[in-house]
């Protein structure tokens, strides 16, 4: 595995020693195999998108986000 570059993202970002450290040590699989799964990851990713660019607060992305997720579980 290519590791250049590495300290320089590290640096910008730090809390992801402990996302990838968590990673190595807890995940067994990276998605759950469900018939619903990619609806919950677009819903995920499109929550954190938006707060990412300044189009929402986390709390409101979360918490719509979760009602998508509860529809997509529910089969509605």
């Amino acid at each position: 595995m290519d590791l250049s570059g590495y300290a320089e993202f590290e640096a910008k970002y730090p809390g992801t020693k402990v996302f990838v450290d968590n990673l190595a040590k807890n995940v067994t699989k990276s998605r759950p195999n469900i018939p619903q799964y990619p609806k919950i990851s677009q819903v995920l990713g499109t929550a954190v998108q938006s707060v990412l660019l300044g189009q929402a607060e986390p709390r409101a992305a979360l918490d719509q986000a979760r009602g998508e997720v509860d529809q997509a579980l529910a089969g509605s």
